[in-house]
C-alpha cells in the first residue's frame, strides 16, 4: 500500500469526478441533485485498500532512476526552493563525512568501526520532508513487505510476509506509536539504502517519538492489548537490526515487551480477523528465537498456535505447528541447560545429567522425524556446487557465494521465501539443540561415573564419545545444510521483488550469527589438525570491540525506560534461586552467543578411545567462518540490515571480507 494519506469514503460518482461527496446515504446530495445512481463502496474496500503490489512497483522503480535524476537535480539546482542552513550543512556531510557505528561507551553502544555504506546508489539532493517520507515509506514496503503471488500453485506455502502492516499503518492516527515507529524503519532503512543523513537524522527523531508514545500506551490495558501496540514494539526490534547504532540493551528489551504485550491478549483476540493472526504467528515465531537466543523459557505455551490454526486453518498446516512445538521444547531444554551450567553447586556425577540427556536426544529424534515426512510442498531441491551449476547464475553470486573461500558443496533450491524461512528457522533451532547436547556431553565426560545400576552402562566413556561423535557429524551436515539456504535467500523468485529486497537478509541473519558463534567455540572437528580450535583472526580493536556479553543480553536499561516490567507476565517459577556466573577463565562471547561460555563446555581429549571408533565429519572451519562473515558484511552492507556487521567487526574478520565483498558488490573502495 502507498503513502496516499486516508481513504475516501465518498460515493463511486463522486470519486470519479473528484469532487467532495457529503457522504448521505443511502443517495448523496450531489447524486441525488443531478439524477445519478449514488453507490458507496464495501466497507471492507475502504479499510482495507492492499496496495502492496503498486508500492512495491513504485518504490523498485524510484530508487532505481534515483541515481539518473540525481545528475539533472544538480543541473537545475536553481530551480530548487533554497533550503535552511543547517539543511544544506547536512547535505554537505552526507557527501563527505562518514557515518560510524556507535562505539561501546556508557550510551550503551556496542562497538566502535567506521561504517561501510553502499555508494551504488547516488545520494539524493534532500528533499521536501513529506517527500522524503513518501519514498522512504515505499522503499521500506518494497523491503520489508511481500504480497502474495496470484499465480502461486495452491499446494505451496503463502509467501505473502508482514502484508498485514500497511492495513495498520493507514488506519493509524498521525501522531500513533504505530505511525511513528513505522516512520522510524522507514526513514532509517531509506539512509541505509540512499546515504541519506536527513533520513537518518528524522529515523532518531521518529523512534525517540514512538518510545515517549509507547510509555504512555503501556499505563492502558485496553491500548496495550491492541494491534497497534505489539506491531509497534516488534517493528521497533527491527529498528534495532538496520540502524547504525547498535543498542545492546534495547533489542532485546523490546522483544521482552513484546512477549509481555502477547500475554496481554486472550487465545480468542490471536484470531478474531486475519490481521491480528498473522500479527501473532510472526510475533510468537520472534518470541521463541528471542527465548532461544537469551536462553529463558518462553513466554507463552505452544497449545496457543494449534488453537490459533482451528479457527484460522489457513494460517498455519500440520508441518507448521509440528516444527514450531519442537522449537518451543528446546526453548525449554536451553533454558534448563542454561541454569543448570548456572547453579551454585554443580553437578557431581553423569547421572545428574543423564535425564537432560535423555530428553535432548529424544527431542533430536523427533526433529529428524519431522524432517524425513514432510510434506512435497515444503521440500526442496538439491545440486553439488559445481561449475556446471554455478555457470547458472550470475558473476555476483557466483563471486560472492558459489566460489569464496568456504563455499557450500551444494546448492539449494526453494519455490519461495517462506519455505527458506521455515528451513532456516528450524534448522537453526536444531543447532542449538546439538550443540547442547555436545556440551553436555562433554561435561558428563569431564564427571565421574558413579550412576544408578542399570543407568551407569551407558554412561561409560565409549558410549558417551560414541554418541558425541555421532552428534558432531549431524551439527555439520546441518551446518553445511544450512549454508546452502543463505544463496537460495538472496535469489529465490519473489512476486515484484528484485535480489536487493531488504528482508531476504533478514532471513539468514539468525541462522549465519548461530553458526558463527558455534564454529567459533571449537565444537565442530576442524579439517586441519593442527587447528582444534578455530582461530579468530588477528584484531588490532579487540580491546574495544569484544563485547563481554551477549550481542542480545541485558535488558535492564531498556526494560526500566519504557516500564515493560508493569505488564501482566508470566510468573518466572522457572527461575532458580541462586545464580552464579561462570568462572573467570571463560572465554569472553562471541555476538551471538545465547549465554556466558563456561570452560567445560569445551571439547575433552579421550585417548585410547578414538580407535574404537569412526571417524566423525569435519570440516575446514576457519574457511567457513570467514565465508559466514563474507555473508554478513554483505547483508550489513548492501541490504541495510547493521546488526549483521557485528559479528565480522568484533571478531576480527573485517579486513579480511571487507575488501573482497566490496570488489565484487561494486562498492568504491
Amino acid at each position: 500500500m502507498s503513502y496516499r494519506g486516508r481513504p475516501s469514503k465518498g460515493c463511486e460518482g463522486c470519486r470519479a469526478r473528484k469532487v467532495k461527496c457529503d457522504e448521505v446515504k443511502p443517495n448523496c446530495g450531489r447524486c441525488i441533485r443531478l439524477g445519478h445512481d449514488c453507490q458507496y463502496r464495501d466497507r471492507g474496500d475502504v479499510l482495507f485498500r492492499d496496495q502492496n503490489i503498486l508500492a512495491a512497483h513504485r518504490a523498485e522503480g524510484s530508487w532505481r532512476k534515483r541515481a539518473k535524476t540525481h545528475q539533472r537535480a544538480q543541473s537545475e539546482s536553481s530551480l530548487i526552493p533554497s533550503m535552511t542552513t543547517s539543511t544544506q550543512t547536512a547535505s554537505h556531510d552526507e557527501h563527505i563525512r562518514p557515518a560510524t557505528v556507535g562505539s561501546r561507551t556508557p550510551d550503551g553502544f556496542l562497538f566502535s568501526h567506521t561504517l561501510v555504506r553502499s555508494t551504488r546508489h547516488s545520494p539524493v539532493p534532500p528533499p521536501l520532508a513529506q517527500d522524503l517520507l513518501r519514498l522512504s515509506y515505499e522503499r521500506f514496503i518494497y523491503d520489508f513487505v511481500a504480497s502474495e503471488d496470484p499465480n502461486r500453485p495452491p499446494e505451496e506455502p503463502s509467501d505473502a510476509l508482514l502484508s498485514f502492516v500497511p492495513l495498520l499503518y493507514q488506519h493509524a492516527e498521525p501522531d500513533s506509536c504505530l505511525t511513528s515507529t513505522i516512520n522510524a524503519v522507514a526513514y532509517m532503512n531509506f539512509a541505509n539504502r540512499c546515504n541519506s543523513l536527513q533520513a537518518a537524522t528524522l529515523a532518531e527523531e521518529s523512534f525517540g517519538t514512538a518510545l515517549r508514545i509507547l510509555s504512555a500506551v503501556l499505563t492502558n490495558p485496553q491500548k496495550a492489548a491492541s494491534n497497534d501496540a505489539l506491531c509497534s514494539v516488534h517493528f521497533m526490534g527491527v529498528f534495532e537490526t538496520i540502524t547504525n547504532m547498535q543498542r545492546q540493551e534495547t533489542f532485546a528489551a523490546h522483544q521482552h515487551g513484546a512477549n509481555a504485550l502477547l500475554q496481554l491478549r486472550t487465545p480468542e483476540q490471536y484470531y478474531e480477523n486475519h490481521v491480528s493472526a498473522r500479527l501473532f504467528e510472526i510475533s510468537y515465531a520472534h518470541m521463541l528465537l528471542a527465548s532461544l537466543q537469551t536462553a529463558t523459557y518462553p513466554a507463552m505455551p505452544v497449545e496457543d498456535i494449534s488453537s490459533v490454526r482451528a479457527r484460522l486453518p489457513g494460517l498455519y498446516n500440520e508441518s507448521e505447528i509440528f516444527v514450531v512445538r519442537l522449537i518451543w521444547e528446546e526453548a525449554q531444554l536451553h533454558a534448563q541447560w542454561r541454569e543448570v551450567k548456572r547453579r551454585e553447586v554443580q553437578s557431581a556425577t553423569r547421572n545428574d545429567l543423564f535425564r537432560l540427556l535423555q530428553t535432548g536426544l529424544d527431542l533430536d529424534s523427533r526433529y529428524q522425524i519431522w524432517e524425513d515426512t514432510l510434506s512435497s510442498a515444503w521440500r526442496f531441491e538439491t545440486e553439488p556446487n559445481t561449475p556446471e551449476a554455478r555457470s547458472r547464475y550470475n558473476y555476483r553470486w557466483q563471486k560472492l557465494v558459489l566460489t569464496s573461500r568456504g563455499a557450500p558443496t551444494e546448492i539449494h533450491k526453494y519455490s519461495n521465501l517462506k519455505g527458506c524461512s521455515l528451513w532456516a528457522y528450524y534448522r537453526t533451532s536444531r543447532m542449538f539443540l546439538l550443540r547442547d547436547l555436545l556440551e553436555i556431553l562433554n561435561w558428563m565426560l569431564r564427571l565421574p561415573n558413579q550412576g544408578h545400576e542399570g543407568v551407569s552402562d551407558t554412561l561409560d566413556d565409549l558410549q558417551l564419545r560414541s554418541r558425541q561423535l555421532s552428534i558432531e557429524s549431524k551439527l555439520v551436515t546441518i551446518i553445511e545444510r544450512t549454508c546452502a539456504i543463505v544463496l537460495a535467500s538472496f535469489t529465490v523468485p519473489m512476486f515484484k521483488k528484485s535480489s536487493e529486497n531488504g528482508m531476504r537478509g533478514q532471513i539468514v541473519l539468525w541462522a549465519l550469527g548461530t553458526m558463527d558463534s558455534i564454529l567459533s567455540s571449537g565444537l565442530v572437528l576442524d579439517s586441519i589438525p593442527s587447528r582444534m580450535l578455530s582461530p579468530t583472526p588477528e584484531n588490532t580493536h579487540a580491546d574495544d570491540m569484544q563485547s563481554e556479553s551477549s550481542f542480545y543480553q541485558d535488558t535492564s536499561l531498556a526494560t526500566k525506560q519504557l516500564n515493560y516490567a508493569q505488564l501482566s507476565l508470566v510468573p518466572g517459577h522457572h527461575q532458580s534461586g541462586s545464580l552464579l556466573g561462570p568462572p573467570p577463565t571463560a572465554r569472553k562471547a562471541h555476538p551471538f552467543d545465547s549465554m556466558p561460555r563456561h570452560p567445560y563446555d569445551g571439547p575433552v581429549s579421550t585417548p585410547g578411545l578414538e580407535s574404537d571408533l569412526p571417524y566423525p565429519n569435519t570440516m575446514d572451519v576457519s574457511a567457513r567462518r570467514e565465508w559466514i562473515n563474507s555473508m554478513l558484511y554483505y547483508i550489513g552492507t548492501d541490504l541495510g540490515i547493521k546488526k549483521a556487521l557485528a559479528v565480522p567487526v568484533m571478531e576480527g574478520y573485517m579486513s579480511i571480507v571487507k575488501p573482497r565483498v566490496d570488489e565484487i558488490i561494486g562498492l568504491r573502495v
